[in-house]
């Protein structure tokens, strides 16, 4: 909740790839909650699956313009490595 409640609260809409041990409480409990509050659809988006899939995707997606995680050092070097080979001219529509 440390980086969702303040980016839903300054309105960005976000994807949330819970930690495959925590996936009730790390994201589909939250998201649940958050729809019954009244969130709009398509603001806060769960996704399920392996890190080294869904986490490595969404992190080289050009639309991600952001990465936030919790995880190690060897996991925030990845990170890094993917997301240093995107675009540094990418443009926002």
């Amino acid at each position: 909740m440390r980086t969702i409640a303040p980016a839903l609260a300054v309105g960005n809409t976000m994807v949330v790839k819970p930690a495959s041990q925590s996936l009730v409480t790390g994201g589909t409990i939250i998201g649940k909650l958050l729809e019954e509050a009244g969130l709009p659809a398509g603001v806060f988006n769960v996704v399920v699956g392996r890190s080294d899939i869904m986490g490595d995707y969404f992190t080289a997606h050009p639309y991600s313009r952001m990465v936030s995680f919790t995880g190690s050092t060897p996991v925030g070097k990845g990170i890094g490595r993917i997301a240093g080979k995107g675009s540094k001219s990418r443009r926002w529509s």
